[in-house]
């Protein structure tokens, strides 16, 4: 089983390769077979925790979404706490 760690952020990642869980999981089992319904690369969606968990990355979970379509969910509570987004690397 791959080891796991908790970033600063709170989000769960492969110790191997640094890669955010949820992204992964989202990427194979959401966006890959689905990938029709996509218009744009993986890289260019977010990944939205439907319960707001961080620690939640089970399939029924995570949503595929686009930039715009994620801070519709989340921007009112961005636009008060931070200007702008956390960086988070990417894959």
């Amino acid at each position: 089983m791959a080891r796991t760690y908790v970033d600063e952020y709170g989000y769960l990642r492969y110790v191997e390769s640094d890669l955010l869980i949820h992204r992964a999981v989202a990427r194979t089992h959401i966006w890959a077979p689905n990938s029709e319904k996509y218009t744009l690369p993986f890289e260019d969606y977010e990944v939205h925790h439907k319960d707001e968990n961080k620690m939640n990355n089970e399939i029924w979970n995570l949503e595929v979404l686009t930039e715009e379509e994620h801070m519709r969910r989340h921007g009112y509570k961005r636009n008060k706490v931070k200007k702008g987004r956390i960086p988070i690397k990417r894959w």
